[in-house]
């Protein structure tokens, strides 16, 4: 069991039970029971040699799949885990000013979000996107991804590519003008994430379509 100190804000566990969570639910669900980021995780992971699931994995589980899972290594350092959590207050009056004046922000009618109409006035990153994955072939579950620089983390069927799109691009655009960067970053894992820097914090974002592969019998 991991060790909870409501007071300190930290959590205590040992390499094999952060390792056993790691391959039990996807990263950002365990991130967030322990009030971190998934990006933050992954790198607790990383410092304590910790494999972790790759990409498809959590899809081909529930499809059915019998994947392994990576042994945990032998490790020379402490075999503790502190993780240190910072849950956001209660009391919106204890709310930094930097998130109260968001929140007054997004009040506002003039503000509020509307999906983009069409692509003729498309973000640079979603038009280089499009370029990509035009030439692209499908996997096995009809879905195109692709890892290269200035690329989206999308990973939808063709079909769904135009949603896709226009999703992305109202998301983008919104995130802009709140002052919000948004970049594609080359991770630890050397996989190009696509990252929205919210008042001081890394946030990953993935759009990616389940699907399902069925084998005629």
């Amino acid at each position: 069991m991991a060790y909870f100190n409501p007071n300190a804000n930290q959590v205590a566990l040992t390499r094999k039970q952060l390792y056993d969570q790691v391959w039990s639910e996807p990263m950002a669900t365990l991130a967030g029971r322990y009030g971190i980021s998934d990006v933050g995780l992954a790198k607790v992971c990383k410092k304590f040699n910790i494999p972790r699931p790759g990409r498809g994995y959590w899809a081909k589980t529930q499809n059915g799949q019998k994947v392994p899972k990576t042994p945990l290594p032998k490790f020379k350092g402490t075999d503790e885990i502190i993780l240190n959590n910072d849950p956001v207050p209660k009391d919106p009056a204890t709310l930094p000013e930097s998130v109260k004046a968001q929140i007054e922000f997004e009040k506002a009618e003039e503000n509020r979000i509307v999906l983009s109409p069409d692509l003729r006035r498309a973000h640079p990153l979603i038009q280089k996107t499009k370029e990509l994955l035009s030439t692209i072939k499908p996997d096995e579950y009809g879905r195109v991804k692709t890892q290269a620089p200035d690329c989206l983390d999308i990973q939808v069927t063709q079909s769904s590519l135009r949603r896709a799109f226009l999703f992305m691009d109202t998301l983008i655009k919104a995130c802009e003008k709140r002052g919000f960067e948004v970049k594609v970053v080359n991770s630890y894992r050397e996989e190009y994430q696509t990252q929205i820097v919210v008042i001081g914090q890394d946030i990953q974002v993935r759009l990616d379509e389940k699907a399902r592969l069925i084998v005629p019998t």
